[in-house]
């Protein structure tokens, strides 16, 4: 077991041991989405050391654990540490799946790819990134539980590649202002299903957006990375209950996930709102201007043109932002389209026209919170805030 990153690309794999022997090894598989490889000594071999799989999940912060490794070349180092956290996510590539160990056991480049071990020498991790700002050891490394890595293994060199459940979701994290707008109770954990792609499993169980996720096949999931997890842990096609929360209320749905689809997601059509456009003022200046920094107009074709917005869109695009506004601050573009407007105790407003935009807009109290559907780039999500008085 080694990491993607240190094996991809090679056109030779020579395996060290610290008896001095020396082989050749080919790659099994490998997995750029986990940074997890498996390779494979070509000829035959005896008395080779074993490393023991323990649990990862047991691994709490203050464990001890041993890193092993050859920062900078120099082979075969081992350092001590402790466990500082788990589950750490949002490292490097955000496409990835990450539930890192964090540890303070000194990892330095070299390490990757090396065993992180608990007091009885089991091997709960592999090493595979550090945070630094000078390259080298500034007490915060990060290995793959061996329990993540372990499943990834398995379907390599059985299956021959990774199988991950899918949903057909985008996915954000839940929070005050979310909770308020949507009815949950306050500290409710939970992710907040931003938008349904066509013809996915989540849409086939009919799951919305605006719904909260709480648990997966009874495993619960209170953010983003958690419920990615989860998922991409269940074998495609198998059928697993879903729990959210809908307008404040608990339900359960059962969903048959498939397998994800690196092509589809690329594509990413998503299942749009059946209000109609309404036909009105071709631009126009609401008071959203005064409130909160924003002018928006009508979808017409030359605005569709200028921001590279499909002809299925619905709603108004924002033509202005101003940078020292709240919409500023709260990430809204030019260009960017806004589809719903939805305010704590109240039905969502589709904002298919200026006219509905501004009857929306004068409805919002400050200090209320609001939620905003979004569409970027063909993309969509959910923008929660309080408007500022």
């Amino acid at each position: 077991l080694t990491n993607n990153h240190v094996v991809g690309g090679a056109d030779e794999i020579e395996v060290k041991l610290n008896d001095g022997r020396s082989f050749q090894a080919e790659i099994v598989g490998t997995d750029s989405l986990t940074d997890v490889a498996v390779i494979k000594i070509k000829e035959p071999a005896k008395d080779l050391p074993v490393s023991y799989l323990g649990d990862s999940d047991k691994m709490r912060p203050g464990d001890w654990v041993l890193a092993v490794g050859n920062p900078f070349s120099l082979a075969s180092t081992v350092t001590s540490g402790i466990v500082s956290a788990v589950g750490r996510s949002d490292q490097g590539d955000p496409r990835m799946y990450q539930n890192f160990i964090q540890t303070d056991a000194a990892i330095n480049p070299g390490n990757s790819g090396g065993a992180l071990v608990n007091i009885d020498g089991e091997l709960i991790g592999i090493n595979t990134m550090i945070y630094t700002r000078s390259g080298g050891y500034m007490g915060i490394g990060f290995a793959i539980p061996i329990n993540m890595a372990r499943w990834v293994m398995e379907d390599l060199i059985y299956e021959g590649k990774v199988s991950r459940g899918w949903l057909g979701v985008t996915i954000q994290p839940v929070d005050d202002a979310t909770r308020e707008v949507l009815g949950l109770e306050r500290g409710a954990r939970g992710v907040l299903i931003g938008d349904v792609l066509k013809g996915e499993p989540a849409e086939k169980a009919g799951i919305r957006r605006g719904d909260v996720i709480i648990s997966v096949n009874d495993r619960s999931v209170g953010s983003p990375n958690e419920l990615r997890n989860v998922v991409a842990s269940i074998n495609p096609g198998k059928e697993v209950p879903v729990k959210l929360l809908r307008n404040g209320k608990e339900m359960t749905v059962k969903v048959k996930l498939s397998e994800r689809d690196e092509a589809k997601l690329s594509k990413g059509e998503t299942s749009t709102s059946k209000a109609e456009e309404e036909k009105g003022e071709s631009a126009a200046q609401s008071n959203a201007f005064e409130k909160f920094g924003l002018t928006v107009s009508e979808l017409s074709s030359e605005v569709r043109g200028k921001y590279g917005i499909g002809a299925q869109t619905k709603g108004v695009v924002v033509t202005q932002v101003d940078e020292a506004s709240q919409a500023a601050q709260e990430g809204f573009r030019e260009g960017d389209v806004i589809r719903e407007i939805r305010i704590k105790g109240k039905e969502s407003i589709a904002t298919v026209s200026v006219k509905d935009f501004t009857r929306a807009v004068k409805q919002i109290k400050p200090e209320e919170p609001v939620m905003f559907t979004v569409e970027r780039q063909g993309s969509i999500f959910l923008s929660t805030f309080r408007l500022r008085k």
